[in-house]
């Protein structure tokens, strides 16, 4: 038998342990890879709902905690149930929660095929009213005469008297609202202080 072809029973027997040696090294690096690319995965899901919730508005709004609220303004209806083209007062009543007030704002939304504000006047003789009727809401101004040296408390009074005809027969409502794009519901103190007041609505029953 020619030497160089006689089989090294050595080599022989280390043969399969080399094939399991690459095997074992083979599945290593596999469940490694595996590993790694789970993770960068679940990294990258994080990164996108990250994404997804500053770029989601409806989710800001969410996890942005509110501005405090301090005082109130609410309405009350000379009566509540109208009928169709007949005026009735709706009063604003305030409480400035024991800040004397040198102005505020109000918005009050509405539908305006049900319902016409035609009048806003000041029930307090020290303040000047400035409403402005827009195509899909009402707003008020209000500011203390620079003449007036009392402290104006508001302690869940009337400061306010608005005209409202009613147009269309159902339940028709009329509510404040915090804001309205640029627009703001709010008081001012004398500090210059801004209190941003809780608001409410009302409900006319209109025959």
């Amino acid at each position: 038998m020619d030497p160089q072809t006689k089989t090294n029973p050595v080599a022989a027997k280390q043969l399969p342990v080399m094939k399991l040696v690459l095997l074992s090294l083979v599945i290593v690096f596999a469940v490694l890879l595996f590993v790694v690319y789970s993770s960068q995965k679940a990294k990258n899901l994080e990164e996108g709902s990250k994404i997804t919730t500053s770029q989601n508005p409806s989710l800001v709004t969410a996890t942005v905690s509110p501005r405090p609220l301090e005082g109130a303004f609410s309405l009350t209806a000379s009566q509540s149930s109208v009928a169709v083209n007949s005026p009735v007062t709706v009063t604003l009543e305030a409480d400035s929660n024991g800040k004397a007030v040198v102005g505020y704002d109000l918005i009050l939304q509405y539908d305006p095929a049900a319902l016409e504000i035609t009048s806003a006047t000041s029930l307090l003789p020290d303040f000047t009213v400035y409403p402005i009727k827009s195509a899909d809401h009402y707003s008020v101004t209000a500011t203390k005469k620079i003449t007036s040296e009392d402290p104006s408390i508001f302690n869940q009074a009337g400061v306010l008297n608005l005209i409202v005809t009613p147009k269309k027969s159902g339940s028709q409502s009329l509510r404040l609202v915090s804001n309205l794009g640029n627009e703001k519901t709010q008081m001012v103190d004398e500090t210059t202080k801004v209190i941003y007041p809780a608001v409410s609505e009302i409900t006319l029953e209109v025959k």
